[in-house]
């Protein structure tokens, strides 16, 4: 995942939606709220969320 907390308001999307049992996307790692209220967050916001999109990432093993 080449995101980063500086991709400012780039979504993570890469097309690839599949969602796990703990209803978070294994292409972009975020939940389904994170999806659904991307395009209303502000830049922190979004920053936040890529953080933990990489923390998801990280325990997948991705």
């Amino acid at each position: 995942m080449g995101l980063t907390p500086d991709s400012k308001t780039l979504s993570p999307c890469i097309s690839i939606c599949k969602l796990n049992e703990d209803s978070i996307c294994l292409g972009c790692f975020r939940s389904m709220d994170e999806i659904l209220d991307w395009q209303f967050m502000e830049v922190d916001q979004k920053k936040s969320v890529l953080v933990k999109c990489k923390s998801r990432s990280d325990a997948l093993g991705d």
